[in-house]
């Protein structure tokens, strides 16, 4: 004779506890319970840099389940719904055109919006994985204590999540440009191409960097937004500021700030063209390379003590 019985929920067991499905507190933690045990990791001893890049590709469903769930539920409530990734920046952009362009008036840019906005999408950008990055081990702090995955997912999700939607935004900086200048330079592949995944790269270093930071110093998430304000205008993305500094002391080291260097590369690429950007590619290349080794090696040493406070 067979019996029935009530059909469990489906579980993942780790080391800690057993998460269901229906436990998780977050929408992270049900990505996580639902990914598949060979994508965990074992957390014993201080993994080495090539080892955890090995694991953290190997929990590639994870971060790709993360970043899917993040874009579903956000702006699910709002009747435009995913339309205000596009919207929001967009309007932002049309908010200082309009100030802004009145009061540099003559001093502006020709095309100031396309000028306008090529900079402020892409330099958004950044600054969003990067603060979202800090944040994203407070934020999932029940799935860190709960299930055994690389730590360094959750950052690499909110890069990935932000990139997404700078390619959903970007059909609107073309057709800004179209209608510009009438046509769209050759230059939009190596903006495509290779810019903006150097500059995901280079937001993934300083997102994972941050990250670590704030794990042992959570007010650094209070600092940032300033930050970023300072850097915002230090970078150009409002006025051409190496226009204002030709003449000041300051002007020649503008290509030290990797956001300015960023910024004037995209003008470069998709607007009108400059002379002498090795200098740029160069402070483009080294702050990547720098910040992405800086930023993993420094996250790698915090993952047994992430959700431990």
């Amino acid at each position: 004779m067979s019996t029935s019985s009530t059909p469990h929920p489906p579980t993942l067991t780790t080391s800690e506890k057993v998460v269901t499905v229906d436990e998780a507190a977050s929408e992270h933690e049900v990505a996580a319970a639902r990914t598949r045990p060979r994508h965990l990791i074992t957390l014993d001893g201080r993994p080495t840099m090539i080892g955890y890049l090995g694991s953290l590709l190997r929990a590639r469903e994870l971060t790709t389940s993360i970043v899917r769930n993040d874009l579903r539920s956000r702006h699910s409530t709002l009747v435009l719904g995913w339309v205000w990734n596009v919207l929001d920046p967009l309007l932002m952009a049309s908010v200082y055109w309009a100030i802004f362009g009145l009061i540099l008036a003559g001093r502006r840019p020709e095309n100031f919006l396309a000028f306008l906005t090529v900079a402020m999408f892409l330099f958004r950008f950044m600054q969003d994985s990067m603060i979202g990055g800090a944040n994203t081990l407070h934020r999932s702090v029940g799935m860190i204590r709960n299930v055994r995955f690389p730590r360094a997912v959750l950052p690499l999700a909110e890069v990935l999540r932000n990139l997404v939607t700078l390619y959903w935004q970007l059909p609107v900086v073309a057709i800004i440009v179209l209608a510009t200048f009438g046509r769209l330079r050759p230059g939009w592949g190596m903006f495509l191409g290779v810019l903006i995944p150097l500059a995901g790269l280079f937001a993934l270093g300083g997102a994972m960097l941050f990250a670590r930071i704030a794990a042992a110093f959570a007010d650094v998430t209070r600092f940032l937004p300033y930050a970023f304000r300072i850097a915002f205008y230090a970078s150009g993305v409002l006025f051409p500021i190496d226009a204002f500094l030709t003449d000041h002391p300051l002007g020649p080291w503008l290509p030290i700030n990797p956001f300015y260097s960023f910024v004037t590369l995209a003008r470069h690429l998709t607007l009108r063209p400059i002379d002498d950007t090795g200098v740029l590619w160069t402070s483009v290349l080294v702050w990547t390379l720098v910040l992405c080794g800086v930023g993993l090696r420094a996250f790698i040493g915090g993952e047994q003590r992430y959700g431990r406070g």
